[in-house]
């Protein structure tokens, strides 16, 4: 069973470092976020294997229950730009080299987390969790 800690909250950082198709799903999932659909979005953007072009996000989008019109439009908007350019930086600053990676307080798990992993993280004393 996962640990559970009530004084934990997740973000989640799309960082695009596979190319074109990396970074326009990364914009998209960014600008799903932005309607509060992150999660229903990227269940529906991983059901089938597909290109992220304007029509099968949109079309996720809408199965997502999401504004798909807002969705392509915002993906290269200034909101989105910046949350991108924040995941790069704090991915520098933290030495991150890529996907997938953990950041729980001041520890970093860089690559696949276990479940056992994750409860050791989990259930260390909140002063060695805190940022």
């Amino acid at each position: 069973m996962l640990a559970r800690r009530d004084d934990l909250a997740i973000t989640w950082h799309e960082f695009p470092i596979f190319g074109a198709s990396s970074e326009a799903m990364a914009r998209a999932l960014v600008a799903a976020d932005l309607q509060e659909g992150y999660l229903a979005f990227k269940t529906e953007i991983q059901k089938a294997p597909f290109r992220p072009g304007p029509q099968p996000l949109a079309t996720a989008a809408r199965a997502a229950g999401l504004d798909a019109d807002r969705l392509i439009a915002q993906m290269n908007g200034p909101a989105v730009e910046n949350r991108i350019q924040e995941t790069r930086a704090t991915a520098r600053r933290l030495g991150i080299p890529g996907t997938p990676s953990v950041v729980i307080g001041k520890t970093v798990v860089i690559g696949r987390l276990t479940h056992e992993t994750l409860d050791q993280v989990l259930l260390q004393p909140l002063e060695t969790c805190a940022p």
